[in-house]
């Protein structure tokens, strides 16, 4: 994704499709919006109908820095790293393939949890007085 403004703002689209030309060679699925000067708003659109987990945000001052900002698609409002992070261009496939990893276990995490039941809504002293009474039922008769 590319923002800017002004008369000036080129879209950068050259910058846009190198960054998605490294990501393919290393094997990271990537997309772009092919229009010159896309809006950031329908870029997040087209990323959010995609299922895109991450988005790459472009900006002029940042790309000067040879930085860039990473974005987890579909963060709650309040969440710390709602707006991105700033990373390293150089570091950019490393970042993207950590955090891809990262995501695809709290996925899988998440999708084990999803079979899990509270049992009877267990909490505070019914949970010590259930622990005890399970220590006293697993100690052998006597």
């Amino acid at each position: 994704m590319a923002f800017g403004g002004g008369k000036d703002f080129t879209g950068l689209l050259k910058e846009r499709s190198q960054i998605c030309a490294r990501l393919w060679d290393a094997g990271i699925k990537a997309e772009f919006l092919y229009k010159v000067k896309p809006k950031l708003q329908n870029q997040f659109k087209a990323a959010e109908a995609g299922g895109v987990p991450f988005a790459l945000i472009l900006g002029e001052d940042e790309l000067a820095q040879g930085k860039a900002k990473l974005k987890e698609m579909g963060l709650p409002e309040d969440h710390p790293l709602k707006e991105g992070e700033l990373i390293s261009l150089d570091n950019l496939v490393q970042e993207v393939n950590a955090r891809l990893a990262r995501k695809n276990q709290l996925d899988n995490i998440v999708e084990q949890a999803e079979g899990l039941k509270v049992v009877d809504g267990i909490k505070g002293e019914e949970v010590k007085a259930a622990a005890e009474a399970a220590v006293e039922a697993a100690q052998p008769a006597q």
